[in-house]
């Protein structure tokens, strides 16, 4: 149990970390292709925290809470909400994205559409969305 919340937590700081580095290159100037760069990172930060999220949902749910947006957070109670995780996690076993798009990012909010596998939980992961609060990703989907 250690070992998996220790594997999930440094999966989340990775996570953190590249989200961290595509804020700080999005905040940087640059030549002409420098938007185009800062886009891609974007969108690659913001790829590898809903798998991130998704992972942790499904085998860590005080880490999924944890990255959760303050609004999300705000509406939730921990104890609730990985209580809720788990019970589903029994339900439905461990999922992990299969397909990933990114429908749209506007500053500091996104969009995204990813599927994991399961027409039942499919359909809610569609224009899923994410909002950036201190140069990371959060799940805002609350």
């Amino acid at each position: 149990m250690l070992a998996r919340m220790t594997k999930s937590r440094t999966r989340i700081a990775t996570a953190l970390a590249a989200t961290a580095l595509a804020f700080t290159a999005a905040c940087g100037g640059g030549d002409d292709g420098g938007d185009e760069r800062s886009e891609a990172e974007d969108a690659a930060a913001l790829e590898e925290a809903v798998r991130t999220f998704t992972e942790v949902y499904f085998t860590d749910p005080p880490a999924a809470y944890a990255m959760l947006s303050e609004r999300c957070a705000e509406q939730s109670d921990e104890a609730t909400y990985t209580a809720q995780l788990e019970q589903f996690a029994e339900s439905f076993g461990e999922l992990s994205v299969q397909t990933f798009s990114v429908d749209e990012i506007d500053g500091d909010t996104a969009h995204v559409t990813y599927t994991v596998g399961d027409p039942m939980i499919d359909g809610g992961l569609a224009g899923q969305p994410w909002v950036r609060e201190d140069g990371e990703w959060r799940y805002d989907a609350c």
